[in-house]
């Protein structure tokens, strides 16, 4: 399974989706590419084990796209360091 995440912790994503598929995180591989700034909403795994699930499922590529809005409020902001 390839995931490709805008997340600061690809390890984390790497586990949690190989936790939710019932997989070795061997057989996980996670693609962050060029990463800006996250002020802390990209430090945790949030949807990519939803996504790979569905992929999973459908048999082919699903992508996630958030409007600009969604992009603030669909990840859980509570306070916490990377």
């Amino acid at each position: 399974m390839t995931v490709w995440s805008s997340t600061q912790v690809p390890f984390a994503a790497r586990s949690g989706v190989a936790r939710v598929l019932q997989i070795p995180e061997s057989n996980v591989r996670v693609i962050v590419p060029l990463l800006g700034g996250g002020f802390g909403s990209k430090c945790d795994f949030h949807f990519e084990g939803h996504v790979a699930a569905l992929a999973r499922a459908a048999g082919r590529p699903v992508k996630l796209v958030f409007t600009r809005e969604e992009e603030f409020v669909a990840p859980d902001h509570r306070a916490r360091g990377c």
